[in-house]
This record gives structure tokens, C-alpha cells and sequence, in this order.
């Protein structure tokens, strides 16, 4: 049976991972889902001879018309009906392919959507001692009929009430690697624009400035706790900036709901009648 796969990334400003990334796509369809990248992301991987999808940017949680367009673009494209979606932030390993197509020859009547083996990393390190666990399975391999149109994440969503299989290779190491915070740009970069997307989703739920805040504080005392729980500080400085990464995360979301419109002009206010207070009112007579 001839099983063809495409496989769509997801990126933005992605130019010094996504040639290797689509290195290790040998064999599938690769189309790259360009979130507007102001960098040579996409060009580059044109160069590789991916097919190129831009949509206008947006932070974390993929908006419902961004996810219609998607669909629109598969069916006009005539991608393969299995999709395998990932970020720009993992790569595969080489015998990944293989492994799916098996999968696929022996459930496709069965099941729209298969587990695939993912090891999370952080920072260089995985798995125990550390905050971002190791082996997990996510939903990446999907039937084309069955992409989602919700508005979580492409690479989180649940595929809710959809059969499901998992797929475990013979060879652990056979698996998807997920590489996150290499270096502080990025984790600077990604826990603001996380933060700042956390607020906007808060909002549209209709959860309050007071119970965004609590929230946050919250998740520090949180953080902590696992932090000591989990024996984190055996991965040494590794687990330390893990712990003060997330604590700069919840942080964020504090600050970003405690300034809102109001309160800036509430300080502002404040701050004019210091200012008018201090200068003098004949202060161009003052030699």
C-alpha cells in the first residue's frame, strides 16, 4: 500500500531551526505554516521544497479562522489525507516514517488519529528532575477529514471523542524530539508572547484582572512547590532557571493583567499631580 504523509510546521521566525527540521521531514509532503515571519524562515524553506502557507500572526492559541483557512488550504492543495502536524521546535527521528506508515497500514479503517511518542526537552534536559517530564504521546497524526476547527493549539488539541490509536515502536528512540529554550532569546520571546496570549484568552472567557492575578500568584507558590517535590534541584543550575523561567511566566501574566488601561491612567493620574506639584509655576523665571 502507497501511504503518503504531509507533514505541516508550524513557524515563525524560525530561520536557524527549520532547514534541519525539514532535513529530518525526508520522505513526507512538508508544507510550512508561516505565522508572517519577518525573518528568511520562509524563504529558506522554499529553498528545501516546502510549500509555503502564511497566515497573519497571532501568539499561542491558533484562532478558529486561521484554523478554517488551514482546512481550505489542504483540501484546495490535495494534501495527503494523513497529516502529521509539529512546531518548529521538534524534529524526528529518521526512522519516524517508517513507523507511521505501519501504523496506518494496520488501523486506518480503525482510527482517525494516532499517538505519537514525543520526549519533551528543556533547556538540554528531559525527563526526570526536571519540570517538563520526558516520554509523553500527543494526537500529531491525523486523518486530513478530521482536522480540527476549535481553537486550541494544532499540536495540543484533544481530538475529542475521535477513535484513536498509540503508537509504540520496538526502538524507544524512535520518536518525536520536542527541543524548547535553547538559548534566552527565545525563552524571553516565547514567555512573553505565551503571557500575553494567556490574558487575551482569560479575556474572551470572561475571567477578571482580580482572577487573573490570583491565578498567577497562585501558579508561583505552585512552581515552588514542585520544584522542592519533584527534587528538581538535582539537575543543579538546569532545574534553578527551569524554576525561574516559569515563576518570569506567571509573572508576566500578573503584570500584564494588573496593567490594564485603567490602571495606567489611574497612575498617570497620579504621577501628573506630583509633577504639577514639584515645577514651579514660575519656573521660566527662575534664573
Amino acid at each position: 500500500m502507497n501511504i503518503n504523509i504531509t507533514a505541516l510546521v508550524l513557524a515563525y521566525n524560525e530561520e536557524k531551526r527549520i532547514v534541519n527540521v525539514i532535513k529530518a521531514l525526508s520522505g513526507f509532503n512538508v508544507i510550512v505554516l508561516d505565522k508572517s515571519s519577518t525573518d528568511d524562515t520562509a524563504s529558506l524553506a522554499e529553498q528545501m521544497g516546502a510549500k509555503i502557507l502564511r497566515v497573519p500572526y497571532y501568539n499561542d492559541t491558533t484562532p478558529k479562522e486561521v484554523r478554517l483557512q488551514i482546512k481550505k488550504y489542504l483540501i484546495e492543495e490535495q494534501a495527503n489525507e494523513w497529516i502529521f502536524s509539529m512546531t518548529s521546535s521538534d524534529i524526528i527521528h529518521h526512522g519516524l516514517l517508517m513507523e507511521m506508515k505501519r501504523a496506518i497500514e494496520l488501523n486506518q479503517n480503525e482510527f482517525d488519529v494516532i499517538e505519537i511518542p514525543l520526549y519533551r526537552y528543556s533547556m538540554g534536559l528531559a525527563g526526570k528532575n526536571t519540570f517538563f517530564g520526558g516520554l509523553d504521546y500527543k494526537p500529531l497524526l491525523w486523518k486530513r477529514n478530521a482536522f480540527p476547527t476549535d481553537t486550541t493549539m494544532i499540536h495540543e488539541s484533544s481530538f475529542e471523542n475521535m477513535p484513536r490509536y498509540r503508537m509504540t515502536p520496538s526502538d524507544p528512540r524512535i520518536a518525536v524530539y520536542h527541543l524548547t529554550h535553547p538559548n534566552l532569546d527565545l525563552v524571553m520571546d516565547r514567555t512573553w508572547r505565551y503571557a500575553v496570549q494567556y490574558i487575551e484568552d482569560a479575556g474572551r472567557r470572561g475571567r477578571g484582572r482580580e482572577r487573573v492575578m490570583r491565578y498567577a500568584v497562585n501558579e508561583c507558590i505552585r512552581t515552588v512547590f514542585r520544584y522542592f517535590r519533584r527534587r528538581l534541584w538535582k539537575s543543579k543550575e538546569t532545574g534553578k532557571a527551569q524554576l525561574m523561567m516559569l515563576i518570569m511566566y506567571n509573572c508576566m501574566i500578573f503584570l500584564n493583567a494588573f496593567f490594564s488601561k485603567e490602571k495606567e491612567a489611574e497612575i498617570n493620574e497620579i504621577y501628573r499631580g506630583i509633577i504639577d506639584e514639584c515645577v514651579s509655576p514660575d519656573r521660566d523665571k527662575i534664573p
